[in-house]
């Protein structure tokens, strides 16, 4: 319901007094909040266009298979599949008041004004493969009240291959094998968009005919590709009628290429003429491959046929990868693999004739390098962390006569982060009074200055220099707060400063917080989903059908963090259907609805980067939805 506050955001940093002076559309020191109020309705937004979302896919699958005698099959499997995405939505979701451009910047910049601000109002790009926006013309609208949009195009290849030879022997021994081969390669360009970048664009350099260019941010990946292949077996022996063994194995090799890079107003550009300057910063090159075993074992009992019990130990793997290249060096540039111990018991049982099918399953997962996410320096990048994750999961189904059909899923989860540290965008002090919390004017980033038992610089004046629009108070955070600069030029001027004075300053992005303990996000600890069908069969043997399904979850958190901000509510949801089928099966017509009670629970988050303010993103479940659907089955 909040807005962002413009301040906090890097458009309305570099428009304000503190970075154009004269030719500013804001006052950095006045906090009034420009922009129009949210609407209190979560399923209303303010926006000045409609969303996009365009999508093209093209997949194609193909199996063959070949008795090569009564004992052995051999199968291929092979896939290719063709996917492009591009989607389009404003990026702050709400309006802002009509501002001003200063009678300064038409008397300073009279070619820039009568190129760019026609009648006085603000350009705002629209994207173009060079990354020039609207030094090129390439402007989507002319406004007074500074919009912004993200835009994300991605597209993909994949081809895969798998060969598998199989056995059905008559003894108590019977194998599998196999090779796979996959490759992938993808593109993706995400963009923000913005009048206030664009604005600065053109005035920055403080030249007439001079703008700085990407005048919007763009995280490219150029290329990405994936290779990977892998060796497997998979044994299985039985000792006699009731006991079973099954072990297996498997080789697999990655191998991860990727051309990256992330810029936003580093080119220089002659528009007139139109002459680069000082190009964009090039791609960033990255390699890595990565190979590791895993495998599985599982021994199952079959007592009776209508039970089985098994226990089971499972290895799994997930390769490692690249984050995009940081331009303030505030995370790493790689991320490791991720790697699990499954260890699982249960049991697989039918009751009073059939009629009652109830399995059980205990489980127990130990992650070693567990990937997550957070944004930072206006990106999304991985870290890995530790967990410990073990529960139970029901599964019941009964159909006491022809007509009757109920199930119930239900399940317990206990998540236990372990040997973690994480720097918190939303509160990079984490509490500690032996910082400095830095508002970056330039990049509008945050980090902070670690002061390791020194006094606090912003009272030295030999470094009144890195702070010159002084400090402030933050509500909410204990430490000083000064308006600065983050990045590698600031991390050398305190190095050096402490050879000479002694001192023990360093830079980050924030102080660590000990995640021991913590929940894994997106896990809550209960689930349950009822369902209830009735069937009626008619004397020519059509039939109808009417199901009724309930789910609900409990709280969960959004970030790993487990801040009650994060916290995201219980709630639950109602479903139903009626299907009316053909008495050969042929054609059916089913009647649904959604959500029957219309609710608006929230069941995500998305924690945005101090660039763009920190806002949080909420999800929410769609609204009551109803229809139609007539299907055919030859």
């Amino acid at each position: 319901f909040e807005n962002a506050n413009p301040n906090a955001t890097l458009g309305t940093a570099l428009i304000s007094n503190v970075v154009l002076g004269p030719y500013a559309v804001t006052n950095f020191f006045d906090q009034t909040d420009f922009s129009a109020p949210n609407p209190p309705d979560l399923r209303q937004t303010r926006t000045g266009f409609d969303p996009e979302y365009e999508t093209d896919e093209l997949l194609v699958t193909m199996t063959i298979e070949h008795d090569i005698s009564d004992d052995y099959t051999l199968t291929f499997t092979g896939g290719y599949q063709d996917t492009s995405v591009n989607s389009r939505q404003e990026y702050f979701n709400f309006s802002g008041a009509e501002l001003t451009i200063p009678q300064a910047v038409f008397d300073d910049f009279p070619l820039t004004s009568a190129t760019f601000f026609p009648q006085g109002m603000f350009p705002l790009s629209s994207i173009d493969d060079d990354n020039l926006g609207l030094m090129a013309g390439n402007i989507r609208s002319f406004t007074r009240d500074l919009p912004s949009y993200d835009q994300s195009f991605a597209s993909s290849e994949q081809f895969s291959a798998e060969l598998r030879l199989s056995s059905n022997l008559d003894g108590p021994f019977n194998f599998q094998v196999g090779a796979f081969y996959l490759n992938y390669e993808s593109e993706f360009d995400y963009y923000v968009v913005a009048a206030t970048l664009d604005y600065f664009s053109l005035l920055g350099a403080g030249v007439d005919g001079i703008g700085l260019i990407s005048p919007f941010f763009n995280n490219e990946t150029d290329k990405y590709q994936l290779e990977s292949w892998a060796l497997f077996a998979d044994a299985s022996y039985d000792f006699n009628d009731e006991i079973t063994l099954n072990l297996g194995m498997r080789y697999t090799h990655d191998e991860k290429t990727v051309d990256a890079r992330a810029y936003l107003l580093n080119g220089v550009y002659a528009w007139p003429t139109s002459t680069i300057l000082v190009p964009l910063n090039p791609l960033v090159n990255q390699n890595a491959s990565w190979g590791e075993v895993t495998g599985r074992a599982v021994l199952t009992w079959t007592p009776t046929d209508n039970n089985m019990y098994y226990v089971s130990y499972s290895r799994g793997y997930k390769g490692g990868g690249f984050n995009p290249p940081s331009s303030t060096g505030l995370f790493k540039d790689t991320f490791d693999p991720e790697f699990i111990n499954s260890y699982e018991i249960g049991s697989k049982n039918t009751f009073a004739d059939g009629t009652l099918q109830a399995n059980l399953t205990a489980f127990y997962y130990d992650y070693k390098g567990l990937q997550v996410s957070k944004i930072v320096d206006r990106t999304s990048v991985n870290e890995n962390i530790d967990a410990k994750i073990w529960g139970f999961e029901g599964e019941f189904l009964y159909a006491p006569n022809e007509n009757w059909l109920l199930n119930l899923n239900a399940s317990y989860l206990n998540t236990n982060i372990r040997n973690a540290l994480s720097t918190d965008g939303r509160d990079p002090t984490n509490g500690s009074a032996d910082v400095t919390l830095i508002k970056d004017i330039g990049t509008a980033a945050n980090c902070v200055i670690n002061h390791n038992g020194s006094p606090d610089p912003t009272m030295d004046p030999n470094l009144a220099a890195l702070f010159p629009l002084g400090t402030t108070t933050v509500p909410g955070l204990p430490a000083t707060a000064a308006w600065g600069a983050c990045g590698d030029g600031v991390a050398d001027v305190l190095a050096g400063y402490n050879a000479i004075a002694g001192t023990n300053y360093t830079l980050s992005g924030g102080v660590d917080v000990d995640l021991q303990g913590n929940e894994v996000q997106q896990a809550p600890d209960f689930t349950i989903n009822i369902g209830v069908q009735y069937t009626h069969y008619f004397g020519n043997g059509m039939n109808i059908s009417a199901r009724m399904d309930y789910y609900y979850q409990t709280s969960m958190f959004s970030r790993i963090f487990n801040k009650p901000v994060d916290k995201i509510d219980s709630w639950d949801v109602v479903n139903a259907q009626v299907t009316l089928r053909s008495a050969d099966d042929d054609w059916y017509m089913r009647f649904f609805i959604q959500n029957i009670a219309n609710s608006n629970p929230i069941t995500g988050h998305y924690f945005t980067d101090p660039s763009s303010g920190n806002f949080t993103n909420v999800f929410i479940l769609e609204p009551r939805r109803y229809g139609i659907e007539i299907g055919a089955n030859f």
